[in-house]
């Protein structure tokens, strides 16, 4: 909706004020309070994923959820109003390692087409910052999410990526098993640890005495099968079953118990610390990615792409050598404020730009940032409540249309960048759309529009917006793809496939389609497959718009000995009509799904790139999961940091030694929080 026009001064004061005080900010300059004996020489951060700090008892919550880091929130400084940048893992994470808004993915992609942008020279990870100060860095985690073609992975000396003996998502005591040796072979050395764990994320499965506020009224009151669905996370978008107060309850309480259960385990870790004598010169940053939905509006659990306030909010305390006790900051404060104050605390070196801003004057002085914070950004993929609730037609990647979000202590400004639209409210109203249970009544997300009431508010909201953040996304954009990721999503048949009619879609039950002689399309599996010892398909053609270049073809297939009476899989590849090349993995001794290079492809001035699959061996599966695009470089232009291959692992010697998941597994504990 358009508005009267600000007078001229006004606007003018205000875009000069914007476009001096947040750029790129500077690296952070030591205010003169931390010296060399009071920093400390081990850092840790610690992520819970999904944790909302309103169920953290250190903040106020009624059940006593955090009794252990309650006290390192009152041994420091605890940040009642922070706020994530992304509302998904993949998002968050690499605004908070990154320290920008918009900075290149770290994930390995398993959506739609996602591009990973070239990083710029003043753009730089925490491990390289750590690196180049000296420190040794290690991440581990229980996120099935990572790999170790991940370029997070690739950017520690070492990663653990934590396995369980079955399909179920590993623990933070599976994890502390492994950390612990770690710990003792290198506690004389300066070292940076990345703990990433997800027991405060679905599934929740509970064991006493971790679920003592599932009490029997709601077990008589939730049959048995739902409370499973509920815990697992189960068909959480289901818009036929709305949540009745028994439900809303159980989330409530299964939530907590896994709170206290990761509670318990991190003071198990720094008892750890302590009996190997480094507690007292470490420091810990314990956050979260984003917050979690537990039913509130009489509908929506986990984190869908919404912007409640309890997906908006995480943790951030501060605990540790050089950090004050007793400290709680108010301001508006964001996780790409981390880094910053990271490298300030330490007095690290480094030329990297930041969007976030050191919170040390906060803990140190109890004084704002030379910069006041205003707003606070977040973003998210955009969805159409219809596509989020029925997963259908979903594109949902970091390169897919986003929504952006500003918010203040009292409104909030919501940016479509779809169809470039805007909404505007207030928490009050917000928080009557919850208590209301609208989102149960009408399926829709708030798009309340308050603009006309608060007309100064709304347009300084707005133009924060487009003179600050969008120009950022603008930049992000406009930066040269390292890589394409195009794998296969589970949610709906490929947009780049030409010849859609020669698929079937299906959720597995393989067998219903041996002789349609049509490729099957498994939304479940996210592959694409045909039985040639039965049917006889078309060649299936593929269609990508990207950038002018020379491209690494890398194809990721599955292998194994058996699967329904055959191995798997067999397919030729051809790349924009040169002759097809056989990629075979049908004598593989154990299940595999990984890329292969199968060779090179230039794509001219139309941007366009075809790529078309045949079965291979007749009596074998012909399967294809996902395809790689790598940009080719000249000898030139590779540096050190450009360099790391899709096959590489930088300076992780012990990656490929220490990362034993198969990959089937990492599949079904994505799917067990509800990733796939």
């Amino acid at each position: 909706m358009t508005y009267r026009v600000l007078k001229l001064l006004n606007v003018s004061v205000i875009l000069l004020y914007f476009s001096l005080t947040y750029c790129y900010s500077e690296p952070p300059k030591s205010i003169g309070v931390v010296s060399s004996k009071e920093k400390p020489t081990k850092v840790f951060i610690i992520l819970f994923d999904a944790l909302r700090p309103d169920h953290m008892s250190c903040y106020g919550y009624d059940r006593k959820t955090t009794p252990f880091i309650d006290t390192l929130a009152s041994d420091g400084v605890i940040f009642e109003n922070h706020y994530t940048q992304g509302l998904i893992t993949f998002f968050s994470i690499p605004t908070i390692l990154y320290s920008r808004y918009f900075p290149p993915m770290l994930h390995e992609s398993l959506d739609s087409i996602e591009c990973r942008r070239q990083p710029d020279n003043y753009e730089k990870l925490i491990t390289e910052i750590f690196r180049d100060n000296g420190y040794r860095t290690l991440f581990i985690t229980t996120h099935s999410w990572f790999s170790k073609d991940s370029p997070l992975v690739r950017s520690f000396d070492e990663s653990i990526l934590v396995q369980s003996d079955s399909d179920a998502v590993p623990s933070f005591g599976d994890l502390n098993k492994h950390l612990f040796p770690w710990l003792e072979k290198n506690k004389d050395e300066n070292f940076f640890v990345y703990i990433h764990v997800v027991d405060t994320h679905f599934p929740h499965l509970l064991s006493p005495p971790y679920d003592k506020w599932v009490t029997e009224e709601l077990k008589n009151n939730i049959p048995e099968n739902r409370r499973k669905e509920l815990a697992l996370g189960i068909n959480e978008r289901d818009i036929l079953k709305p949540l009745t107060s028994y439900e809303v309850g159980f989330l409530n309480a299964i939530y907590d118990g896994s709170l206290l259960y990761t509670d318990h385990q991190l003071s198990v870790l720094v008892q750890k610390l302590k009996e190997i004598n480094i507690f007292d010169n470490t420091t810990f940053f314990i956050i979260s990615d984003h917050g979690e939905l537990l039913g509130e509006d009489g509908m929506l659990w986990g984190h869908p792409p919404i912007a409640y306030d309890t997906m908006l909010k995480t943790p951030l305390i501060v605990s540790g050598k050089g950090i004050p006790q007793n400290v709680k900051i108010k301001e508006i404060t964001e996780n790409v404020d981390i880094v910053p104050t990271i490298a300030e605390l330490l007095q690290l070196k480094t030329d990297a730009k930041f969007d976030g801003k050191s919170l040390l004057p906060y803990m140190l002085n109890n004084n704002s940032p030379s910069e006041h914070r205003t707003y606070a950004f977040s973003k998210c993929f955009y969805l159409e409540p219809e596509a989020y609730l029925n997963l259908m037609s979903i594109e949902k990647g970091y390169e897919s249309h986003q929504m952006f979000i500003l918010t203040d202590t009292k409104f909030k400004l919501e940016y479509h960048e779809i169809n470039n639209a805007f909404y505007f409210w207030t928490r009050e109203n917000e928080q009557k759309f919850i208590n209301d249970k609208m989102f149960s009544k009408e399926k829709k997300f708030p798009n309340l529009n308050l603009s006309e009431k608060f007309p100064n508010e709304y347009n300084n909201a707005k133009m924060y917006l487009q003179n600050i953040i969008l120009p950022k996304h603008k930049n992000y954009k406009e930066k040269s793809p390292e890589i394409y990721y195009i794998p296969f999503s589970p949610f709906t048949i490929p947009k780049y496939v030409v010849n859609k009619n020669d698929i079937v879609s299906h959720s597995g039950e393989y067998e219903k389609y041996t002789s349609d002689h049509k490729w099957g399309f498994d939304t479940d599996g996210f592959v694409i497959w045909t039985q040639p010892w039965q049917e006889m398909v078309n060649p299936l053609q593929l269609t990508f718009d990207i950038q002018q270049g020379e491209y690494e073809v890398y194809i990721k297939t599955p292998c194994m000995r058996n699967f329904y009476g055959h191995p798997l899989s067999s397919i030729y590849v051809s790349i924009a009509n040169n002759p097809p090349i056989l990629v075979d993995k049908s004598d593989c001794k154990n299940m595999e799904i990984e890329y292969q290079k199968v060779g090179l492809a230039k794509v001219d001035k139309t941007n366009k790139l075809d790529i078309s699959f045949e079965p291979g061996n007749k009596n074998t599966w012909g399967n294809v999961m996902g395809i790689k695009l790598v940009q080719k470089k000249s000898t030139d232009d590779i540096t050190e940091k450009q360099s790391l291959s899709p096959e590489t692992n930088g300076n992780n010697i012990d990656v490929k030694d220490k990362i034993k998941l198969p990959t089937e597994d990492r599949i079904n504990q994505l799917k067990s929080l509800g990733y796939l």
